[in-house]
């Protein structure tokens, strides 16, 4: 599991945001679907080794790729806490 804050952005009115990422978790997750790591890059807009790097936990989504994700895969990636992202108050 790999974790990443990100600090408040004046510009775009941000306020700080954590990124919980577990890639074994992902992956069972991708794997319930039916989707190949081929398939998952097409519906979130990223590349195969993209994908494979999230479930190997080599990088951590952006707070855009990350609210791809949730459009995309939608409540079952915090159900399964594959994915949380965390916003401050």
């Amino acid at each position: 599991m790999i974790t990443r804050t990100i600090l408040s952005d004046k510009l775009r009115q941000r306020k700080p945001v954590t990124i919980t990422l577990n890639g074994a978790a992902l992956r069972e997750l991708r794997l319930s679907m039916g989707w190949s790591q081929t398939e998952m890059a097409r519906r979130i807009g990223k590349s195969k080794p993209y994908v494979g790097h999230l479930e190997a936990e080599r990088l951590i989504p952006s707070l855009e790729a990350a609210e791809t994700m949730r459009d995309v895969i939608g409540i079952a990636l915090y159900d399964t806490g594959a994915l949380v992202v965390e916003y401050a108050v």
